[in-house]
């Protein structure tokens, strides 16, 4: 599982910040879904694989869920800009859509429509990662937002994951948001989430988990370390990226 840099911080013409093979990623390795190792590497000097998942930052993944319109999968495609178009802060020519295909999705009721899950991501960006990791001889196997290395937190909880500053929190089955912890001071995007959602407990993985338990009385929420990195299962509710044109 490798978790690529936000774009903003591999963007630009800036060839030494560009995404290469050079670009330092963290990682976690898995045999038979057991966790073996983890660390920081740059992509050219990944551990080998049979395969891998790439994760992307919060941040450069759009995941919302929209009401099914009742049509194929493959007009649900193309009508996927349109209905998007109002939500996106970039151009929807730029932009590649995936979605939860209609065998994999709870069947709706009168009173509760099914909802398509649905991630946007940089057509280029996406591009890109898959390029670099292609030429440094790894097979990506998906790709999917950060929200999905936790898991759907219970009622009145809050899912986290505090690593290495690419912290992310997962608020539902489909909806998350980054945030930024330095070790020091209470994440001020977790008081406001826990404060305008009333949450109770928040649930932290990752290597800053215990050190974010210090902060429950500021957050004002109990901390509960879940003593993983991550929660390998959680990725089954994930929007594969890599549908249409990058299957």
């Amino acid at each position: 599982i490798v978790f690529l840099p936000p774009h903003r911080v591999v963007s630009g013409s800036n060839t030494r910040t560009a995404l290469s093979s050079a670009t330092l990623v963290h990682y976690v390795a898995l045999d038979g879904g057991n966790k073996t190792h983890s660390g920081q590497t740059p992509i050219a000097l990944l551990p080998k694989a049979n395969s891998l998942d790439l994760i992307f930052d919060t941040a450069d993944v759009f995941v919302t869920a929209v009401e099914a319109p009742k049509i194929s999968d493959a007009k649900l495609r193309l009508a996927l800009p349109n209905l998007l178009e109002d939500r996106l802060l970039t151009e929807t020519q730029d932009s590649h859509f995936a979605f939860v295909p209609s065998g994999q999705r709870a069947p709706g009721t009168p009173n509760n429509p099914a909802r398509v899950p649905v991630a946007v991501i940089d057509r280029g960006l996406l591009t890109r990662a898959l390029d670099v990791m292609t030429d440094a001889g790894y097979r990506t196997r998906a790709a999917y937002s950060a929200i999905y290395t936790v898991p759907v937190p219970p009622p009145g909880a809050l899912c986290v994951r505090v690593q290495g500053g690419q912290d992310v929190a997962r608020s539902g089955k489909h909806e998350g948001f980054s945030f930024e912890f330095d070790g020091k001071n209470p994440p001020a995007a977790l008081q406001l989430a826990v404060s305008q959602l009333g949450m109770r407990k928040i649930i932290a993985y990752g290597s800053e988990a215990l050190n974010l338990a210090r902060f429950a009385n500021d957050l004002g929420a109990a901390v509960e370390a879940a003593g993983h990195e991550l929660d390998v299962q959680a990725s089954v509710d994930a929007v594969n990226l890599l549908q249409g044109a990058f299957a």
